[in-house]
């Protein structure tokens, strides 16, 4: 900030020196006033060239620090989720963590219940894994997030929709609360779940998910984006689905 405020005084400084130079033209040849204004243009060019740099430093801060911030508050909030599978001293310790900062403690909370394979498995494994993408730990990323995508996958291809439901009626709580109800990830896991009503044939609880989730990709993405046309497909099929 203290730098920005620096480079702003100096802009406003080359700013007045060339203003006075235009009004003692009088005193100076041609070429003099030439050269001078040349030289001041020179260097607010640089100056503003620095401020750019500033503040698209500052914004890259903010954006990173806002992403941190998300991050805390989706694993705090999907932590409660597991009050059955984990002790509550570790779910505690997991969240006093996350308040200082540090999420190792949280991911190796959501790798327990994966491991010892009880509860929500899916949401812990996509937990997990965002927690060590965020590490640039990709190879876990990728294993944790096949695991969540294949479990509740798996449970829809089965039939086993009373498995897979909350899964993602979970997934799209904890994604709302935490991202907001006009964040693109909430779209996603809406057509998620829009796709197993889809699938069992409630098509008058899939329909209002697929029109939520386009309203916020469409928002999000106005030159367009694959997931629109993907989302698009899924819902022009149920309401194909749903003619006479």
């Amino acid at each position: 900030m203290q730098e920005q405020q620096t480079f702003s005084k100096q802009q406003a400084t080359l700013i007045e020196q060339q203003q006075n130079i235009i009004n003692n033209t009088a005193q100076l040849s041609d070429s003099e006033v030439k050269q001078k204004i040349a030289k001041i243009q020179q260097q607010l060019i640089d100056t503003k060239t620095k401020l750019t740099l500033i503040q698209d430093k500052q914004f890259n801060l903010q954006a990173s620090y806002q992403k941190e911030q998300q991050l805390r508050k989706i694993s705090e909030l999907a932590l409660q989720q597991f009050k059955q599978e984990l002790p509550a001293e570790k779910i505690k310790a997991a969240q006093i963590s996350l308040g200082k900062g540090d999420k190792r403690a949280a991911e190796e909370a959501f790798d327990t219940v994966v491991n010892n394979h009880a509860g929500n498995i899916a949401l812990a494994a996509f937990q997990s894994g965002q927690l060590a993408k965020d590490r640039i730990d990709y190879t876990k990323a990728i294993k944790q997030y096949t695991k969540a995508v294949a479990l509740a996958e798996l449970y829809r291809q089965q039939g086993a929709y009373t498995k897979a439901e909350p899964l993602y009626r979970r997934s799209l709580a904890i994604d709302e609360k935490a991202l907001g109800k006009m964040h693109p990830s909430v779209a996603i896991t809406l057509n998620n779940l829009a796709y197993l009503y889809h699938s069992q044939g409630a098509y008058a609880k899939a329909e209002p998910l697929y029109q939520r989730a386009l309203l916020i990709l469409k928002a999000t993405f106005p030159q367009g984006h694959p997931n629109i046309e993907a989302l698009e497909g899924n819902y022009a099929k149920l309401k194909r689905k749903k003619e006479p």
